[in-house]
């Protein structure tokens, strides 16, 4: 895997992100993307609502990273 992902790639590691279904590497990949993609940065915080939502995911407060990738989506 290159230091770079599509946005097509991106979307597809989203559900295991937030899964926990991903290696450190994958993580990383996808956070620098969407610290670059507005797009799939709203994308992965929508994902990490639904999740949160559901009786999988954790009810925690929202990290600082969902509250920077938002900034981002808004400019």
């Amino acid at each position: 895997m290159s230091d770079r992902i599509s946005c097509s790639m991106a979307e597809e590691m989203i559900p295991a992100y937030v899964g926990v279904g991903c290696t450190d590497k994958e993580k990383k990949l996808l956070e620098k993307h969407c610290s670059e993609c507005p797009d799939c940065a709203g994308k992965l915080i929508r994902a990490k609502k639904l999740y949160a939502n559901t009786d999988q995911g954790r009810e925690e407060e929202p990290e600082a990273d969902e509250e920077a990738l938002s900034r981002k989506t808004e400019e």
